[in-house]
């Protein structure tokens, strides 16, 4: 497949299915604290603010100290947790960014024996973990070299003990023989995890989701 397959790129990405967003609770207090904290700390000076004004400095320091105490206690348990759903943005950041690479020596020990790639149209579909790498050395690692990778925002959702799925789109600009837009190209990746009890997280699966150009796949699940 070559750039010119693709046609025009699109600006804005066709919709996808999206994962579950995660549990309100757990994310603002864990996994993304900086509202609650900004919150905190506004909600603290308003007070201070509003306790000054009636001659009540006194009351008003307690509750700015109280709100900052709230917001450290936030960012100690952030700080202090991961979530498995952090650990799976994580993996999902460090699979994308080895095969953009074509580091097929480190992206091995993010996958099963099995994994494999669900794709449509000319996308390559390898089967088990050697064809897909094989597959990156050949693609990524030959005629479709990124010469610069962004990573947009991870989706993770746990399914059970052992099954977690990702999502993330990606913007790649090639360089090389393909290097006919010097723009970036979008997609959009689902990834299907597992592990062996504690075992770090490894992937099952990797469906393309949508490629700029191509536009979506129409059987994401099959």
């Amino acid at each position: 497949m070559t750039l010119a397959q693709l046609g025009p790129l699109k600006g804005d990405a066709p919709p996808v299915p999206m994962l579950a967003s995660p549990p309100p609770l757990a994310h603002y207090l864990v996994e993304n604290p900086w509202p609650v904290i900004a919150g905190l700390g506004l909600a603290g000076v308003v007070a201070l603010i509003l306790m000054q004004r009636r001659d009540r400095l006194k009351d008003g320091l307690k509750a700015l100290a109280a709100a900052l105490a709230l917001a450290a206690a936030v960012f100690a348990a952030a700080t202090l947790i991961t979530t498995q759903r952090e650990t799976l943005a994580d993996r999902t950041r460090a699979a994308a960014t080895l095969a953009a690479a074509a580091n097929t020596t480190d992206l091995r020990d993010l996958l099963t024996d099995r994994a494999y790639v669900r794709a449509f149209g000319p996308i390559p579909m390898p089967r088990g973990r050697e064809d897909l790498l094989n597959t990156v050395r050949s693609t990524l690692g030959g005629s479709y070299i990124v010469k610069d990778l962004k990573i947009g925002p991870v989706r993770a959702v746990i399914d059970g003990p052992n099954v977690a799925r990702s999502q993330v789109r990606v913007w790649a600009t090639l360089g090389g023989e393909q290097a006919l837009y010097n723009a970036p190209i979008g997609a959009w990746f689902r990834l299907g995890w597992t592990r062996d009890g504690a075992g770090p997280w490894r992937i099952t699966d990797i469906t393309v989701l949508q490629l700029d150009g191509l536009g979506a796949n129409p059987s994401p699940n099959d």
